[in-house]
């Protein structure tokens, strides 16, 4: 049976750990950028160590976004896969249901 989207079970359950390993290794980078940017920061109290302390402000802010929105894609795809397994579901019931 063809499913909604035309993914199956698999590809869907494959985008969602693709995104969140994805989502794992921009965490780990962003710890590394963090733990720089505090040193940076503290060794560096000039007009320059200011404005790589508002370049990372912004870092911070677009990080958090793109985490953010890679969170909401894969409640988007859980949520194609539950209704694809529903429908698949339902669909085996009642084709169970017909043969008797």
């Amino acid at each position: 049976m063809a499913l909604p989207y035309g993914m199956d079970d698999k590809q869907l359950a494959s985008i969602i750990d693709a995104t969140n390993g994805a989502v794992a290794q921009m965490k780990s980078l962003n710890t590394g950028v963090q733990r720089q940017a505090e040193d940076y920061i503290r060794a560096n109290n000039s007009e320059s160590g200011r404005i790589m302390q508002e370049a990372l402000y912004e870092w911070t802010d677009e990080f958090n976004q793109i985490v953010g929105d890679l969170d909401q894609l894969n409640a988007k795809v859980a949520d194609v896969r539950r209704r694809n397994i529903g429908t698949s579901a339902q669909a085996s019931s009642t084709a169970q249901g017909a043969r008797r």
